[in-house]
């Protein structure tokens, strides 16, 4: 039998592949995004739907809602959240969920620029295994 071996991949070819990666794995991280949260008034854990994509942005949902309370001095509202149950949320602890669902984003953008920087430096192929989202 007639053996055909591919080509080896140069170092920035597997780069390539590894940016690509992270930036897949970036995009699932954002587009599931579901994170732990302690309502402060209540000091109940719930979880809290994350996402961001073109049809689900809970970050624009939150501050849409705080807005109208803000508007219509409302105190408190009910608030669905991951487990389809809903937590009595006030104003400040809405406010706090904004800075939550702000803090992930940010975290999540943070390790994607750390994540792609050490492709970057990656001097050789066993460096690039060593990259894990």
């Amino acid at each position: 039998m007639w053996d055909i071996k591919k080509p080896e991949q140069t170092l920035n070819e597997l780069k390539t592949l590894k940016l690509a990666y992270i930036k897949q794995e970036f995009n699932k991280a954002i587009g599931n995004g579901v994170i732990d949260f302690t309502i402060p008034s209540s000091n109940i854990q719930v979880q809290v739907d994350a996402r961001r994509s073109d049809i689900n942005n809970d970050l624009q949902n939150v501050e849409g809602l705080i807005e109208i309370m803000q508007i219509q001095n409302i105190p408190e509202i009910e608030y669905k959240c991951y487990d389809n149950k809903k937590y009595t949320f006030t104003f400040n602890d809405m406010i706090a969920l904004k800075y939550a669902l702000i803090s992930y984003y940010l975290q999540m953008y943070a390790k994607k620029h750390r994540l792609e920087d050490l492709v970057e430096q990656a001097a050789t192929k066993e460096e690039l295994e060593q990259i894990i989202w």
